[in-house]
């Protein structure tokens, strides 16, 4: 069998996806990845199969934006720069793809994916990889923006819900209905509540206790536990990490994720809670020293 894997999104999105095209890879499947050519090298050295989604540079231009983390800017920058950009690379790539004998699975965001299962009828799984994506009105997400309460009545909550539901239609559907009736095919709503899960599977890569499923959750979702992607296995820790780790009380980690390049204030922030608590840290970013917008000067700090 083929199968066509395509994610958007930082090395927190790639990497389980590696893991799992590898796993597939494994049990004699032809896996082919589909995303940015920041990652080309890293899918090419797991020996599966590359197709690009935007260029290393488009990816590095995104990560030094400050605004992608902003709770009130972040979320259309990423529609325009990378949602909405990949509608049609995404499309193009299954339409082109040997679709014979061939499955598509399509993170979250790679709504162009679900536009050609409907066009090309390609069976197509949806992966989500964190319960947030599932946009659940039963079991709502907890938003730096808005939080619906738990205590509404159900029909004043979902007032509030369609609200929700019109503004992402607003930010996103109008693109992509229009990429959808350059294909002939009608208006989708409800882009990433309804329309945007694929019909025949939705998966979400974690375990049941770590969010069980809501009742209004897609009913063809199955969830997997999580996948590890550890690239080499164990590697011995340098001696200096050796002696922090055995000199005292367990530390905690703190990490903004791999692709966070503007963390200053996230660290200070987390220093300040080590120290009120009394705890040992260690400090880590997915990015060098050098970043003058990471961690406080020197850099991601130890105590």
């Amino acid at each position: 069998m083929k199968v066509l894997m395509v994610t958007l999104g930082s090395a927190g999105d790639v990497h389980p996806f590696l893991a799992l095209g590898t796993a597939l890879r494994l049990r004699g499947h032809a896996v082919t990845l589909a995303t940015s050519g920041y990652f080309e090298d890293l899918v090419r050295s797991e020996g599966l199969g590359f197709a690009r989604m935007g260029t290393r540079e488009d990816f590095e231009e995104i990560l030094a934006n400050p605004d992608v983390w902003c709770p009130r800017r972040g979320i259309p920058l990423l529609v325009e720069k990378v949602i909405i950009p990949a509608l049609p690379r995404a499309y193009e790539l299954i339409e082109n793809f040997d679709r014979r004998d061939t499955v598509v699975v399509a993170s979250t965001l790679a709504l162009g994916a679900r536009v050609a299962q409907e066009k090309l009828d390609v069976p197509l799984a949806t992966v989500h990889l964190q319960p947030y994506s599932f946009l659940s009105f039963e079991e709502p997400p907890v938003s730096p923006l808005f939080n619906l309460p738990r205590w509404l009545p159900r029909q004043l909550g979902g007032g509030v819900w369609r609200v929700i539901e019109g503004v992402a239609d607003r930010l996103l559907g109008a693109e992509v209905n229009r990429f959808r009736s350059g294909l002939g095919l009608p208006s989708a709503r409800r882009i990433f509540t309804g329309w945007g899960n694929s019909p025949l599977k939705v998966i979400g890569l974690f375990p049941e206790w770590f969010a069980p499923p809501a009742p209004d959750w897609p009913e063809q979702t199955e969830l997997t536990g999580f996948l590890f992607f550890d690239r080499g296995g164990e590697a011995p820790l340098a001696e200096e990490a050796e002696a922090f780790l055995g000199s005292g009380s367990p530390p905690v980690l703190i990490t903004p994720g791999t692709a966070m390049a503007h963390a200053a204030e996230f660290f200070e922030a987390a220093l300040e809670a080590c120290r009120i608590l009394d705890r040992r840290y260690e400090g880590t970013t997915g990015h060098g020293r050098a970043r003058s917008s990471q961690a406080p000067a020197p850099g991601p700090p130890r105590r």
